[in-house]
């Protein structure tokens, strides 16, 4: 058996990169952690006009008051650059505010593709309604695909999107 080396349990509590980086952690209950996974959590930094009948790119950049591990999401282009192939849980909601809209969508487009998920939220019309629309998928996404997120109304007139961090927002993680 020369040069094999057998062990029962390996205990470890940080895994780290030979440059000195962690790349996961064991806590003390079991749970693994991997603090430099790609994720990213947007907001918009202020409300945002779409026009009547019309598929708006939603600007999410602020990353202030969300985090953004690994820097994939790009605040100048407002989308998200994986850059590691892999499987991605993506998801966001949006609102508009005080429509007489009788609903509002919301989708996620991997390379402009408009094939991608639609998510409709569906209300009265009364115009001091809430359209809430929100939505998640598990995607397969290459290393140079890219995510963006855009949204539409019904609605006769220009209607604000709401930037509120709790209503509006985009999310996303590498899960394999």
């Amino acid at each position: 058996m020369s040069g094999i080396i057998q062990a029962t349990n390996l205990q470890v509590d940080n895994i780290k990169s030979s440059g000195g980086t962690s790349a996961m952690t064991i806590d003390s209950a079991g749970q693994v952690f991997h603090p430099n996974k790609i994720s990213f959590k947007v907001h918009l930094t202020s409300n945002q006009s779409v026009t009547h009948q019309t598929w708006t790119y939603l600007n999410f950049n602020d990353v202030a008051n969300g985090w953004n591990i690994g820097g994939k999401w790009d605040t100048s282009n407002t989308k998200f650059l994986p850059a590691v192939a892999g499987y991605y849980h993506i998801g966001a909601s949006a609102v508009v505010a005080a429509t007489g809209a009788s609903y509002l969508q919301l989708r996620f487009e991997k390379n402009n593709s408009t094939s991608m998920n639609v998510f409709s939220g569906v209300e009265s019309g009364d115009t001091s309604t809430w359209h809430y629309a929100h939505g998640s998928s598990v995607i397969y996404l290459d290393s140079d695909d890219y995510i963006r997120f855009k949204v539409y109304h019904n609605d006769s007139e220009a209607r604000n999107i709401v930037e509120a961090n709790d209503y509006t927002q985009a999310w996303g993680f590498l899960l394999a």
